[in-house]
């Protein structure tokens, strides 16, 4: 039960430091947060009979997620404005509870928990051979089929994901890792893979003209939940990435959400989103545009979120020297 309760904790520090203001919970992960609580209390309360304690009463409970002091617990418990319910304790059968965290990330995508797997080498050196995009792109795939930490790092029935899409395409679109439903080698599915085809679809463009990678070929294996992605996995997948792009050669790249940004330029602590999402900067000599990850537009659902996103894929068809109808320029508004 500790770890479920301290993945939340996680995920929300984690969203905290991203200025996110607003969080959406659904109903059932309030009732699976109790229910966790409970049997937590009454395991404390069986641990306690046993050594012949009398009848307790448990009037806060103190969940430090990275083995920290109570004392920093209680910061932090502080900070998230938690309002803890004394709850007298009897003891009922301890029955397992599965926990669905719905988190509203920001990007990343990505909820810290527990790491399996977590072999990494050296960055591969790819030196692509000479010929065409075509045989470039078949050779990069082959070689990321037979890298042996890409087939370490992903589960069994899933694939490592290289990018997909137009080799010629004037945008490449970057986003974190293939989604977790995801186990037949799509680069980016589910609900976020749709909003993003609608996304793409609004600026003019079809699925089959544009390019869509990852920073990472494979989904982060957990035990529980999904994590976000470590800086040692970022940098072994990004000559994988660097290639890719060598072989689209882009106008303009596209980086979705702050783990694309990561994974792109490297981790910085001091980096948040908003410091540099709407902003051009530069990958590679590329004009590169920073915006939001569907899956944050999925879970903060307003015009007011799409609005920003599409003012930031207005800059990209300025860029590209694209016409911007009077109704493209009305969306969201």
């Amino acid at each position: 039960m500790r770890e479920y309760i301290s993945a939340i904790i996680t995920e929300l520090r984690e969203q905290k430091r991203e200025g996110v203001e607003c969080i959406h919970v659904l109903d059932t992960t309030f009732e699976n947060l109790e229910r966790a609580v409970k049997a937590l209390g009454g395991e404390l309360a069986s641990a306690r009979r046993q050594t012949s304690a009398p009848e307790q009463t448990v009037s806060r409970l103190k969940i430090d997620s990275d083995g920290g002091s109570d004392k920093k617990a209680d910061e932090e418990a502080k900070s998230f404005k938690f309002v803890s319910t004394p709850i007298s304790v009897t003891p009922p059968k301890t029955v397992p509870v599965q926990i669905t965290v719905t988190a509203t990330v920001s990007e990343q995508t990505a909820k810290p928990s527990v790491v399996v797997n977590s072999r990494i080498l050296k960055p591969p050196t790819i030196q692509l051979p000479k010929g065409d995009k075509q045989k470039c792109y078949e050779w990069l795939k082959k070689q990321l089929a037979e890298c042996a930490v890409c087939q370490e790092k992903i589960e069994d029935g899933k694939y490592a994901v290289i990018g997909s899409g137009n080799l010629d395409a004037p945008i490449f679109f970057c986003a974190e890792a293939t989604s977790e439903e995801n186990g037949n080698g799509e680069v980016i599915g589910g609900d976020a893979g749709i909003l993003l085809h609608k996304i793409i679809q609004a600026m003019g463009f079809k699925r089959e003209q544009i390019y869509i990678g990852n920073v990472v070929n494979w989904r982060p294996p957990t035990t529980v939940g999904s994590r976000s992605l470590t800086a040692e996995e970022l940098a072994f997948c990004l000559p994988y990435l660097r290639a890719q792009i060598e072989i689209v050669q882009p106008k303009v790249i596209v980086a979705l959400g702050k783990t694309a940004v990561d994974g792109l330029l490297g981790m910085d602590a001091k980096r948040k989103l908003g410091d540099v999402r709407g902003k051009w900067i530069h990958f590679q000599e590329l004009p590169l545009m920073v915006t939001f990850h569907p899956s944050y537009l999925l879970h903060n659902n307003t015009n007011r979120t799409k609005r920003v996103v599409w003012e930031d894929m207005m800059q990209v068809m300025t860029r590209l020297e694209m016409p911007i109808s009077d109704k493209q320029k009305g969306y969201f508004l």
